[in-house]
């Protein structure tokens, strides 16, 4: 009946003979490959490792993120934050978004994981986290009043809600050095998340003003500890190809200082 209703209205008031005229006379659109896909030239003259929780607690990547990083020049390492302990020979780490808070027995019982992550944090390894991966990076979380300790590699706090904190989408400038993004970029996103930062260290480093959307406080997104990226917003790498570049070109600088470490210390 619905249907049928439907029809009715279409044919009384809407012209599809001329729709049907309008889009015969349309140019047709040329199939062009998004410049971010291209490989010429790659950022990096090796192939840089870099690695992504992908698991039941980290499931939210846009293909096309991870398929840009691959066209650029990477090597792309699935990891469990549940299940796997290693993470050496990465030249960075994208951890992504998903429901950290459905899975925190099960990732702060897997403390090699944790550990790890901190002490290449404090290495220098680049890594950049989105949303649920802002959460893994905290010193806890909250959950109906019990604490989950996790990786502290961020000095904040984190409180899950039963209504979302942040919901829509986000606009941002990025206003401080960081280890992706070159100043005076303009990010636009989303953002959706029910825990919210409720304790932090005034000291702690942000490098985007939100303009739109809510972030991780105060305005302030895209927290920074020496290589660390940690935003509330979601990006897309076709709308953001200077996310690649910057993931990329970070990866291919820790690469390099590796080697330059083994060459010192050999």
């Amino acid at each position: 009946v619905i249907l049928e209703d439907l029809r009715k209205v279409i044919e009384e008031y809407v012209d599809i003979s001329k729709i049907l005229e309008i889009a015969g006379s349309a140019p047709l659109l040329e199939d062009e490959e998004p410049k971010a896909y291209s490989n010429e030239p790659h950022l990096v003259k090796e192939k840089v490792k870099i690695g992504f929780f992908k698991d039941q607690a980290f499931s939210f990547y846009y293909p096309e993120n991870l398929e840009l990083l691959s066209a650029a020049g990477a090597e792309l390492i699935p990891i469990s934050a549940i299940h796997n302990n290693d993470l050496e020979n990465l030249d960075a780490l994208y951890i992504g978004g998903g429901f950290p808070e459905t899975n925190l027995t099960n990732l702060t019982l897997n403390h090699e994981m944790i550990v790890s992550l901190k002490q290449l944090a404090e290495d220098g390894l680049p890594i950049y986290a989105e949303c649920g991966g802002l959460m893994y990076l905290a010193k806890e979380i909250e959950l109906q009043g019990r604490e989950y300790e996790l990786s502290g590699v961020l000095p904040i706090k984190i409180r899950m809600y039963d209504k979302p904190q942040g919901h829509g989408y986000c606009e941002a400038t990025v206003d401080n050095d960081n280890p992706f993004y070159e100043k005076g970029t303009f990010l636009k996103g989303h953002e959706f998340h029910y825990s919210k930062i409720y304790e932090y260290d005034p000291d702690l480093k942000s490098s985007l003003s939100i303009s739109r959307g809510v972030g991780c406080f105060n305005k302030r997104d895209g927290l920074i500890y020496k290589n660390v990226f940690a935003s509330y917003i979601h990006i897309h790498a076709l709308a953001t190809p200077e996310w690649v570049k910057g993931m990329i070109t970070s990866a291919g600088d820790y690469q390099q200082l590796k080697k330059t470490k083994i060459l010192i210390e050999g």
